[in-house]
């Protein structure tokens, strides 16, 4: 399901960019939009989010104020359709409740909510792709630097927000924070067009191999991908001595929390410095 929702949000962000304009691509991107929430509720912000961005990047395409009118008129009365659907599908399908899958709980904003969205041993995002921490570099750098930087932020944002929740059961590692890839991949670019210091990229380096042979040891053996549901099951694989650590304990505490935001203000501030001094040049 989470794999899905991962599916057409990027799909919907990647027909919104397309260069020309034609109502048939665009009532195909807007069906594509409107198809998210139905997926998964967690989906109904970053759809939202994805639907305001469609409005202004297509809107630019109609010269005339009829022409921009007819357009918003049309879009928001398929929104307000998908929305009258929606709501019927999920009484339906959940017997009168409007909440549907998501009913058994709501996010949490804290910081055990945010420690367990990113460092919960079995589901937190740095746990599995601790690479990802330089996307969020790549998205402080770019929110006010161009458009594009802007809509991964706010996606991220939107995506994310409805995953944070301080216990979030037994199920996949990373389920939660799938939705919020694609706006950290264009993060992660948007930090390589930095020419980052030698320092980053080392870190960088055993970030993205410690990434890389979680994504490996779950492909080549799915059983661990299971066992994972229940605890952590990578690390003590890769390196035996942690079997006798205990590593939830390591990451529950919010030691790495800390030390995650340090690094990201550090980085982001270096790269700030650096800019304002090349253009004082």
């Amino acid at each position: 399901m989470d794999l899905v929702l991962f599916s057409t949000i990027s799909l919907a962000w990647f027909l919104i960019h397309t260069q020309h304009f034609s109502w048939t691509k665009s009532i195909l991107t807007l069906l594509v939009i409107v198809c998210i929430p139905f997926v998964h509720l967690r989906g109904v912000m970053p759809a939202v989010f994805l639907f305001l961005i469609f409005i202004i990047n297509q809107i630019h395409f109609f010269h005339s104020s009829m022409g921009k009118i007819r357009f918003v008129s049309i879009v928001l009365g398929i929104a307000f359709l998908a929305g009258i659907a929606f709501i019927g599908f999920n009484l339906s399908v959940y017997q009168g409740n409007i909440m549907g899958a998501a009913n058994g709980g709501s996010p949490t904003i804290s910081l055990d909510a945010l420690n367990a969205t990113f460092f919960n041993f079995r589901h937190g995002l740095f746990t599995y792709s601790p690479i990802y921490l330089f996307s969020l570099v790549g998205l402080l750098l770019n929110t006010a630097k161009n458009r594009l930087g802007f809509e991964a932020t706010g996606l991220f944002l939107f995506a994310l927000l409805p995953a944070i929740h301080h216990d979030m059961g037994e199920s996949w590692p990373s389920r939660y924070t799938l939705a919020s890839v694609p706006a950290l991949i264009i993060g992660f670019c948007f930090w390589l067009n930095t020419k980052p210091s030698c320092l980053e990229k080392t870190i960088a380096t055993v970030l993205a191999t410690v990434s890389f042979a979680n994504t490996f040891l779950f492909t080549v053996y799915p059983n661990i991908f299971l066992e994972s549901r229940f605890t952590q099951v990578t690390y003590p694989f890769m390196l035996n001595f942690l079997r006798n650590l205990h590593p939830e304990s390591l990451l529950q505490g919010k030691l790495l929390l800390l030390i995650t935001l340090v690094l990201v203000v550090m980085f982001t501030l270096y790269h700030l410095l650096k800019r304002v001094k090349i253009s004082k040049i």
